[in-house]
């Protein structure tokens, strides 16, 4: 090769890579604007719910029965012994979740037609928002037809938390984005988590945990942070918590493949990441007084040490009960990869199967009304399960008495499924004489066929078998078995129903009971009432008190005939029949003079109260770089929501 043919060759390689380093810089500079834009519109959300209007208007369509509901989660939770105990922002949050999914908002694959009403519609096209619908920060609209009449239905994807309280209906970015602002309304530390893969859910900051805690309204999951990548089967890349104080990185709480994962991290350099995000954060402190941002920093640090250790991780069972994806319809589940059918060893058990998992907190039973019609029921007491499918399927729903609800749990499928029935410590210990299970609307696959009914002996601390059954078969839905104990059953508190294996565990996702009924025996056997009565030495002391208390009565009784007697003889009996003689009242007394009054000042007139900021402030812009150095650490941090006190106190700093 001559040296022309070697120069030539040269500069064609320089022009190449002169090239690529252009084309990798245009798309490092498209992948930040992109990343900058995304957090940038969830920022804007986020800024929305601090406005006091706006979390006024979240507060009057939230019910006070959450607080209520709330209370008595902490009560059951300490009167159970469950360690730690529920503290009260958890459970809370937990309520508000339940009843966002169950009672609140509505999940919306197709809208239903405006003209007919009819449910049959499809989706057709999307145009951009119109002048109306912008208003409320919609900048697409769906257009749906219906097959029944041929009218084209709207559906506007609004981003205005405020109108979605209005139309409660939408997908997982109307939930999440409405359900937060219920979120700071009612004073929980609340933020969005956005996933670059098209999902959003909330974080809120659980003080009693000392961490953030995953919701997702959409699904009625609470703390299942490896739902999307161990349940639904998502390829995660980017998962950015947006809050009022900060924005962080927190991918690695939802995934334990994160090595994996960097592979798909392709949209902007991981030290642009981390710059943009403290930068960014550091601007919406800025403003802070010191304590709160030294606050934030705290709990930011606390977040980073927990991410890079893993020091929060569910246990094995509890990963392999995480179901699919819950909303939508089949098709669109499939289309996104979102059904579970990518999960690996999707379907079938593992070694995990052995292990029970840990069980969701005791809720009450709200079961005393069912003892008028079945006076040997167990009533009265407090519930829990392996696993439940929020909010509907709860596990005191196979406790209502009512075949048309049921307790479902998806750890079924591994064959570790229980639910568990609780006496409170005051009622007495029960001999049971025969359970009834009762089978479920639909899905027969789902159906118990292999149970264990146990009970939990406290001189031992230990459960033990009372009944086992290999090959339950109910030959319709809401079939109800009525299953006898036989031998010696002893007294228990405490019972559960530990289902070992469904009908058909290889086409069931689940395990599913309608009713479990536990019936005692009709006369309790002597041994079981010197099982509830109180220790030897106390029922000793109980007997001698109550000895000494009868023979103080008959004392009395003696002594008062004697007087009686005496009276008799002495004829005061009569007198005493004889009414009392009236007794001269004392003039009744004048009324104080009334005393002279200083004459009062003249009140000044109200002062006007300065209005309230509009709920458009637009919200200042993320930074792209640290925040400017004449910003005033010490100006005070926006006041906090007055009606929050309603239910936690006020917002946290």
């Amino acid at each position: 090769m001559d040296s022309d043919e070697a120069l030539a060759r040269r500069l064609q390689i320089e022009e190449m890579e002169a090239e690529y380093a252009r084309v990798h810089a245009e798309r490092q500079e498209e992948g930040t604007a992109v990343f900058r834009g995304n957090v940038q519109a969830h920022y804007n959300m986020v800024h929305t719910y601090e406005d006091e209007m706006s979390q006024a208007v979240a507060i009057s369509v939230m019910p006070l029965q959450l607080q209520t509901a709330a209370l008595e989660a902490c009560a059951v939770s300490d009167a159970m012994g469950e360690q730690p105990a529920l503290a009260w922002d958890d459970a809370f949050a937990q309520e508000l979740l339940l009843w966002f999914k169950k009672d609140f908002f509505t999940w919306v694959n197709s809208p239903p037609c405006d003209s007919c009403g009819s449910s049959n519609t499809r989706s057709s096209s999307a145009v951009e928002a119109n002048a109306e619908e912008a208003i409320h920060k919609a900048r697409r609209t769906e257009l749906h037809r219906c097959n029944e009449c041929g009218a084209t239905i709207r559906f506007p994807r609004y981003n205005d938390a405020v109108k979605l309280l209005e139309t409660r209906r939408g997908r997982c970015g109307e939930w999440a984005n409405c359900f937060t602002l219920c979120c700071r309304a009612a004073g929980l530390e609340a933020r969005l988590v956005v996933d670059f893969e098209d999902h959003v859910w909330t974080e809120y900051w659980s003080p009693a945990g000392g961490r953030w805690v995953h919701l997702d309204p959409c699904e009625a999951a609470y703390d299942k942070p490896l739902l999307y990548e161990a349940g639904w089967g998502k390829k995660l890349s980017y998962v950015i918590a947006v809050g009022r104080h900060g924005i962080a990185d927190v991918t690695r709480r939802y995934t334990r493949q994160y090595e994996q994962l960097l592979e798909r991290r392709v949209l902007v350099q991981e030290a642009w990441l981390v710059e943009f995000l403290r930068s960014s954060s550091a601007a919406l402190r800025a403003l802070l007084p010191p304590d709160h941002r030294s606050l934030w920093e705290e709990r930011e640090e606390t977040e980073r040490h927990q991410l890079l250790t893993g020091s929060i991780q569910p246990p094995s069972a509890e990963i392999a009960a995480l179901p699919a994806r819950q909303t939508g319809d089949a098709a669109w589940l499939a289309a996104r990869g979102e059904d579970g059918s990518r999960v690996p060893g999707a379907g079938t058990a593992d070694a995990a199967a052995t292990v029970p998992p840990p069980g969701t907190r005791y809720r009450l039973a709200n079961d005393e009304g069912l003892q008028a019609v079945h006076p040997l029921r167990l009533c009265g007491g407090a519930v829990r399960a392996s696993g439940e499918h929020a909010p509907g399927e709860l596990a005191a729903g196979a406790f209502d008495g009512q075949t048309a609800t049921k307790w479902l749990d998806f750890a079924g499928k591994q064959g570790n499924a229980w639910l568990e029935y609780r006496l409170p410590a005051e009622h007495a210990a029960a001999v049971l004489a025969e359970y009834a299970l009762t089978s479920a609307n639909d899905s027969p696959e789902r159906d118990p066929q292999h149970v264990v009914l146990e009970a939990w002996i406290e001189a031992t601390e230990a459960w033990v078998q009372l009944d086992e059954q290999r090959h339950l078969a109910f030959p319709r839905r809401h079939h109800r078995l009525l299953l006898p104990l036989g031998g010696e059953v002893p007294p228990s508190r405490r019972f559960r129903l530990r289902v070992v294996s469904v009908a058909d565990p290889a086409a069931a996702n689940s395990v599913q009971l309608a009713c479990l009924e536990l019936l005692q025996r009709e006369e309790q056997p002597q041994q079981q009432q010197e099982h509830d009565e109180k220790p030897l030495q106390e029922q000793q002391q109980q007997q001698q008190q109550e000895r000494k208390g009868k023979q103080q009565l008959q004392e009395q009784k003696a002594a008062a005939e004697t007087v009686a007697h005496q009276l008799t003889g002495l004829g005061l009996h009569q007198q005493q029949r004889q009414p009392p003689q009236e007794q001269p009242q004392p003039p009744p007394q004048p009324l104080p003079s009334p005393q002279p009054q200083p004459p009062q000042q003249p009140q000044p007139p109200p002062q006007p109260q300065p209005p309230l900021p509009p709920a458009s402030q637009p919200a200042a812009p993320l930074p792209a770089v640290p925040a400017p150095a004449g910003a005033s650490a010490g100006a005070p941090e926006q006041p906090e929501n007055p009606w929050a006190a309603l239910f936690l106190g006020g917002a946290s700093g």
